[in-house]
């Protein structure tokens, strides 16, 4: 996790099925509709061979959070 000019990057989380990435998604977007005024940023990224923490298929995820306390909402919701 990284903060710049108060904007959190957090990644590190993955997950191996199809229907978790987009239960991801969905929760992203619905968190923005609730709060337009600060939304999250994610990038979905797929499986690499030769990933060097997850052998194998999976996705992972790359959020950007506006601030600390968006991001605390969004995995407090």
């Amino acid at each position: 996790m990284m903060a710049d000019q108060q904007k959190i990057l957090q990644n590190g989380l993955y997950c191996t099925e199809d229907k978790d990435a987009r239960e991801m998604i969905e929760r992203v977007n619905k968190f923005n509709i609730n709060h337009i005024g600060s939304p999250v940023k994610l990038d979905v990224i797929p499986y690499e061979k030769g990933d060097e923490f997850v052998d194998n298929p999976h996705y992972k995820f790359r959020f950007l959070f506006p601030s600390r306390e968006v991001m605390r909402a969004f995995w407090t919701e």
